[in-house]
């Protein structure tokens, strides 16, 4: 499997790292950069199944790198 950060920029990549020790602190668990990211995309797919299509809220999901 290829890494997810590797197509993400700094900013993204700190913006990341910050929610992902939020969590950490918040659960004690320890949650790798990869299993977080990962989780985030199955609850956002699912959110969406759920209450159906909606548009991007934030900086990560309405960017287009190439």
């Amino acid at each position: 499997m290829v890494k997810f950060s590797l197509y993400m920029d700094e900013l993204e990549l700190e913006l990341l790292e910050e929610a992902r020790t939020k969590l950490i602190k918040a659960t004690g668990l320890h949650i790798s950069r990869n299993g977080y990211i990962r989780s985030l995309l199955f609850s956002s797919v699912n959110n969406e199944v759920e209450n159906g299509l909606s548009a991007p809220t934030n900086r990560l999901q309405t960017e287009i790198s190439p």
